[in-house]
């Protein structure tokens, strides 16, 4: 789906529309659904997938991924929101980083 070879100038914006409903917005409406329950039930864990590439420290580098990176860097700051709001429920929000599983995947394998 995302064009490695673009830049942050150069990048389709449909990419950019693409990345961001699956890595924001596809999160962000499941909230409404799944919060109330949580709340309801006095606890919750919400475990949001995320990636290494979201880190501002990694956009700094000469990776040429802007499209992923910064829809990845906007689910980022959408679980830190989210940790933000919902931890004096007791529903605790976490992004798990799939690049350090990808890794352990390979070593194993």
């Amino acid at each position: 789906m995302y064009d490695p070879w673009q830049s942050a100038i150069d990048a389709y914006l449909n990419l950019v529309q693409k990345a961001l409903e699956i890595n924001l917005y596809g999160p962000w409406l499941l909230c409404p659904v799944f919060v109330p329950l949580m709340k309801r039930n006095g606890y919750g864990r919400i475990v949001n997938v995320s990636s290494g590439a979201g880190s501002l420290n990694y956009m700094q580098s000469t990776s040429e991924k802007p499209v992923y990176e910064i829809s990845k860097s906007t689910h980022n700051a959408l679980a830190i929101k989210l940790a933000s709001e919902l931890s004096r429920m007791n529903i605790l929000v976490n992004a798990v980083n799939s690049y350090v599983n990808n890794m352990l995947d390979n070593l194993v394998n």
